[in-house]
C-alpha cells in the first residue's frame, strides 16, 4: 500500500523475512502523523542500532497473542575490550 515493495517481491519472501519488514525505513502503521507516531522511523532506528552493536533481533509470532520482540546485545568489558 505505500509502495515500499512491490506485490511480487512481498509473495516471494518467507515468513522469517516477511516480519522483519518491520524494521523498513519510512514504514509506520499510522496513516496520519501525531505528535508521538506515524513517521516511520522507530523500528529501523533500533535496528540500525542493534546492528551497530553487532547485535542479534529475534522475532516470535504468537498467532493470536502478540509478537515478540528479543534484542540481543553481546556484553563488553570495557577494562579490556574482550566480549
Amino acid at each position: 500500500k505505500k509502495r515500499i515493495y512491490i506485490k511480487d517481491e512481498i509473495d516471494n519472501i518467507s515468513e522469517d523475512e516477511n516480519i522483519f519488514l518491520v524494521f523498513a525505513d519510512s514504514l509506520s502503521a499510522k496513516d496520519t502523523l501525531s505528535i508521538t507516531a506515524g513517521r516511520g522511523i522507530g523500528m529501523s532506528a533500533i535496528k540500525s542500532e542493534i546492528d551497530k552493536l553487532n547485535g542479534e533481533i529475534k522475532i516470535i509470532n504468537n498467532i493470536g497473542l502478540g509478537v515478540e520482540f528479543k534484542f540481543i546485545i553481546p556484553l563488553l568489558n570495557k577494562k579490556d575490550g574482550v566480549k
